[in-house]
């Protein structure tokens, strides 16, 4: 009976042996999103998109993203319309493809008049934070954030600031502030 166990152990220890070689890491994990260029680094190591809902992984918004490769911008521009594949890596999501789309297929669906106050301009996710008046069929009021297309927009706001936008409702159901003015006190 021991011997057999032996025996047995032996087989198993050889199998185990024999498939080192086969054993493979796990793939890393990817989504495939649309959105709209915002910004580019000056050193083209990260993208700002203004992106739609990402099944399985955020809602829609507008984030800035590592690149695998600076060769993955080129030909790409603020504005475009492009579809990209993000990788969970080292320096976080990482956009490792991007291809330029129709534009047509991001175009706003429905557009609104918001008036509000900033909380906080966020540069760095192209954002910002309003305390927003109630728009009757809509929204009530409430501290919200939106992204912001193009990130020209932020330029000038500080806190307090009493702001009248476009906020743009996409066909992935995300909102973005679109167009925007200061109001006089």
């Amino acid at each position: 009976m021991r011997k057999a166990g032996a025996v047995a152990m032996v087989v198993a220890l050889a199998a185990l042996a024999g498939c080192q070689g086969e054993v493979q890491a796990p793939a890393q994990p990817s989504w495939t999103a649309k959105g709209k260029i915002v910004a580019l680094d000056a050193e083209q190591t990260s993208v700002t998109i203004d992106h739609q809902n990402i099944s399985g992984l955020m809602d829609a918004m507008t984030m800035a993203f590592a690149v695998d490769d600076a060769a993955v911008l080129e030909g790409i521009a603020e504005g475009d319309a492009v579809e990209f594949v993000l990788e969970q890596k080292a320096r976080g999501l990482t956009v490792t493809k991007l291809a330029k789309i129709d534009a047509a297929a991001l175009e706003a669906a429905t557009e609104h008049t918001v008036r509000g106050t900033v909380i906080l301009v966020n540069e760095a996710t192209v954002s910002l934070m309003v305390r927003n008046d109630a728009v009757p069929g809509f929204l009530e009021p409430d501290d919200r954030v939106f992204g912001v297309n193009p990130a020209s927009l932020l330029e000038g706001l500080e806190e307090n600031d009493r702001v009248e936008f476009t906020l743009t409702e996409r066909e992935s159901g995300a909102l973005v502030i679109t167009a925007l003015r200061k109001l006089e006190d």
